[in-house]
């Protein structure tokens, strides 16, 4: 079995040559983290392989989560950023897949996040273009459920994950309105929930038994194959909520609703296959 992380946060030491980004977000504020300090992590608990996620549509620089897949090969990949306003974004993104290393393009459909874009109907570009293209793209989405679904009743064959369940941002509560939001998007087939956060969320220590009917609901409407585990272990680590071994017996131990196949693919057997990465 082949264990997956699909979304880490990197970012390198300040230097001269590579000042630090102030759009940045990580969770650990201005501390830079990267494959030194996460490598041990992923071996100390048994993950093969992880996806390096800038977070949002910030500049679009990929350089840094480049250079780790080259410098450790097979254990990184890179859901890269992107400008989806641009006019030269639909050619990038029918080679986008070219660069070794490149999965996919991550982004965010939030508010904020569209208020960044020049406009909704330069961003549709970027959406047609992925469509054609078969390039999965990852959305930060809290609060922004209703967009997500109107997106894809537009580009039905879009491959589009959505971070956290699509919950509101850590530290909010979740309503009644989560629950029926996820349930209308269930009807959407190329959608998959990215299952992400919930010990940053919890107010439990290990296994976090007040976020448990998240997960569920999440698997009852959404099926065990279109939810993928992942950690945003920064935002876990920042919040000293949960060790990164923890965030993985979640899955693999704490879920008791999962059989043995279903945690194994939710670990990382959906993530190679929907990501078509290869050699998983």
């Amino acid at each position: 079995m082949s264990v997956v992380d699909t979304q880490i946060h990197f970012r390198p030491a300040d230097s001269p040559d590579r000042p630090a980004d102030p759009t940045v977000h990580t969770g650990l504020g201005d501390e830079p983290f990267g494959p030194e300090r996460f490598l041990p992590m992923m071996d100390g608990c048994g993950v093969d392989r992880a996806v390096i996620v800038p977070p949002g549509f910030s500049p679009a620089n990929n350089d840094y989560a480049l250079e780790c897949v080259a410098a450790h090969p097979g254990r990184f990949g890179v859901m890269g950023l992107v400008d989806p306003t641009a006019e030269e974004t639909p050619g990038l993104i029918a080679r986008w897949r070219s660069e070794p290393g490149m999965l996919g393009v991550r982004g965010s459909v939030t508010e904020l996040g569209r208020a960044r874009w020049s406009s909704d109907e330069a961003a549709e570009r970027f959406w047609a273009a992925s469509a054609e293209h078969r390039v999965p793209v990852a959305v930060m989405a809290a609060d922004a459920l209703d967009y997500v679904d109107e997106l894809l009743a537009r580009h039905p064959s879009l491959p589009l994950s959505v971070d956290h369940l699509g919950l509101p941002r850590i530290g909010a509560e979740w309503s009644d309105a989560w629950y029926r939001q996820i349930e209308a998007l269930a009807r959407r087939p190329r959608l998959v929930l990215r299952l992400s956060t919930l010990p940053a969320r919890s107010r439990e220590p290990f296994p976090f038994a007040d976020t448990h009917p998240l997960a569920r609901h999440a698997y009852e409407t959404f099926g065990p194959e279109r939810l993928l585990w992942g950690t945003d272990h920064t935002q876990t680590l920042g919040r000293r909520r949960a060790t990164y071994c923890e965030e993985l017996r979640l899955v693999s131990e704490g879920l008791d609703f999962l059989s043995a196949g279903e945690r194994e693919a939710i670990l990382g057997g959906n993530a190679l296959r929907y990501l078509e990465w290869p050699g998983g």
